[in-house]
């Protein structure tokens, strides 16, 4: 745990039931505002689902506890204490008490900084730019309507108060750039009788957009949203529409992209929080591109006594640990099927997995999904290898990427047996796999190589996955 000067220790406990999932993640506000990377994990207890996290904060902020793909969003004090039950078998089971627990129900309910999308697709049914700004400055006021309440009665305090407006606003902004962003995508490069349409847009849509963002150097309040990386990105198209009429998509990991394009443009905590979150944006993509570490020491030469600093040196870890396995090349657990390339039909494929149960992993390079369920992989490992479990990452990546395909398997570590198929046994797949309509994809097959599970349990499924997998052992 990174603990900063004059912190304090606050503390979260209580149960979460019914979930597939070990783990609890939480985010922590850094002096008080969002980052990506400023992430602890703690263990929920098998048998009762409870569990315990203390962590330092210096200044109140808002935290978010994610398990299972799902999230509560908490204000924590320093020193404060905070005790939640969560039931994973319904969508609204969650109970907060502690300090100023009415005020913590009333965030779930607000569901800031997630809605972004669902909230521009209420935009879209109006057709001025004007009714949409209206229409969103009211969705916003009927929820400060209900902070102001709660506040009234002196549920929550000043600071909370003031900081949930702050994220009603950026909701705001949020929600009004992103129903731009597709209104433009919506006549980009189509025929010439939808050029007025183009023409309506750069007149009435741009000079509002431009509204949204044009005190975003004074806006320090915007660091406190985990909706600030969405900003970033609908900014990024904002800068492109007003520098050259159009949106540039360049090859590579966007985070870069996002992160060249608007470095120029920020200043102050405004940029140092930025260009902060966008390399862990980046080196969460899973790809651990070398180019991240001379960002970072390019970060650290502008800011060098950010309170971040300790946080992306973690991150930017993965990065030197995945080049050095790259380099390397030389990890005994990693396995190539012998003489793979010559594999053509999946009874092939299957009988040299005879004598084991096996979990096989369809994945590919450049499947952002997969590389996610993979870091998931790689922790199970060991527990699958103890069960008797052998994996197999079976990639769909085609011929010309085979040499990145080669790489990423020694980078990422990926120990047990790892193939690339030809084109003839990916036609075959197509073809066998059931109701196959992309990856990831998990199968399970029997000890004497016939599939049992053609649709598994992902491994961050974790428990319900060993749960699946004991049945065949």
């Amino acid at each position: 745990m990174i603990s900063t000067a004059f912190a304090q220790n606050s503390t979260i406990h209580g149960s979460i039931l019914h979930s597939a999932d070990p783990d609890l993640k939480i985010n922590i506000p850094v002096d008080g505002k969002f980052f990506e990377g400023a992430n602890i994990t703690t263990a929920i207890d098998a048998t009762t689902g409870e569990f315990q996290i203390n962590f330092e904060i210096k200044q109140s902020g808002f935290i978010t506890l994610v398990n299972n793909w799902r999230s509560i969003k908490l204000f924590v004090v320093p020193g404060k204490t905070y005790e939640i039950e969560w039931d994973m078998k319904t969508r609204s089971a969650v109970k907060i008490t502690g300090y100023q627990s009415e005020g913590q129900m009333m965030l779930q309910q607000l569901a800031l900084g997630q809605n972004a999308k669902r909230l521009s697709a209420q935009l879209d049914s109006l057709k001025t730019v004007k009714e949409r700004c209206s229409l969103a400055t009211k969705i916003a006021d009927e929820k400060i309507a209900r902070v102001k309440s709660i506040y009234k009665q002196k549920k929550i305090s000043k600071d909370f108060y003031r900081s949930t407006l702050n994220l009603i606003e950026v909701d705001r902004i949020n929600s009004l750039s992103t129903n731009f962003f597709f209104e433009y995508r919506k006549w980009e490069g189509r025929s010439d009788e939808d050029l007025p349409k183009m023409a309506i847009f750069f007149k009435e849509f741009m000079p509002a957009w431009s509204d949204l963002y044009k005190r975003i150097n004074n806006s320090n309040v915007w660091l406190k949203s985990s909706a600030f990386t969405d900003l970033l990105g609908n900014y990024k198209f904002y800068l492109n529409l007003a520098d050259s009429g159009r949106l540039v998509f360049g090859r590579g990991n966007y985070a870069r992209l996002y992160l060249d394009e608007i470095k120029h443009t920020l200043k102050g905590e405004m940029k140092e929080y930025a260009w902060g979150n966008l390399i862990v944006v980046g080196v969460n993509q899973k790809e651990y591109e070398k180019e991240w570490i001379q960002n970072f020491e390019d970060f650290k030469k502008k800011f060098p006594k950010s309170s971040l600093i300790p946080y992306l040196t973690l991150t930017i870890q993965k990065v030197i640990d995945y080049q050095a396995q790259l380099e390397s090349q030389k990890d005994p657990d990693v396995i190539f099927i012998k003489n793979y390339e010559q594999i053509n039909e999946f009874s092939q494929l299957l009988a040299e997995l005879k004598g084991k149960v096996t979990y096989i992993d369809l994945w590919a390079t450049w499947c952002v999904p997969c590389r996610e369920e993979l870091q998931y992989s790689i922790a199970m490992h060991q527990t699958l290898e103890d069960l008797g479990v052998q994996s197999l990452y079976l990639s769909l990546d085609k011929d010309n990427a085979h040499d990145k395909w080669y790489k990423m398997v020694y980078g990422l570590g990926l120990k047990g047996l790892n193939m690339r198929v030809n084109s003839t046994l990916h036609e075959v797949l197509n073809k066998t796999i059931p109701q196959f309509y992309g990856i990831p994809r998990y199968l399970i097959v029997d000890k004497e190589g016939k599939v049992v599970e053609w649709n598994a349990k992902r491994p961050s499924d974790q428990l319900l996955l060993i749960e699946q997998l004991k049945k065949y052992l």
